[in-house]
């Protein structure tokens, strides 16, 4: 994935987050009604503007920063990772806490963790990338010590 993988990630992952970030900070009843919730007052829906519009938003104009800044494309990779891996294991958890597996939240941590899977693999590769450009040897050339 080495190449033009990172950054295809990057701008994949800017695009997820500032598209659902600009749907939170538009239309929040629509997002919650999507995502198969339904907001009980006038705070669940300001809520739901500050997590997806303001957070979820905000890391997406951030991938579009370190996408931009070639020297910035690994931490962003890392963002990208954790971010992605964070949304996936929290729904997990909370879907196997509260023992419903609705489809929507399904599919979203299923999307999540591929995304996940593909962020960290361009991570890795960008990393390895910078550390060849660097000079350092590869992990595959370091001796190994027996035992």
């Amino acid at each position: 994935m080495a190449g033009r993988g990172p950054l295809v990630v990057l701008w994949l992952g800017a695009l997820v987050f500032v598209g659902f970030g600009v749907w939170g900070l538009v239309s929040p009843y629509g997002l919650l009604d999507a995502v198969g919730l339904s907001p009980v007052e006038a705070g669940a829906v300001a809520e739901t503007r500050a997590t997806y519009g303001g957070l979820i938003g905000s890391i997406g104009v951030a991938l579009v920063v370190f996408a931009v800044r070639r020297p910035w494309n690994l931490p962003g990779l890392v963002l990208a990772t954790l971010t992605f891996g964070g949304l996936c294991g929290g729904r997990l958890i909370g879907m196997w806490r509260e023992g419903a597996w609705p489809p929507v939240q399904v599919g979203a941590a299923s999307a999540e963790a591929v995304a996940t899977v593909l962020a960290a693999v361009a991570w890795w590769a960008a990393a390895r990338a910078a550390a060849r450009a660097a000079g350092e040897p590869d992990e595959a050339d370091r001796p190994t010590t027996a035992g």
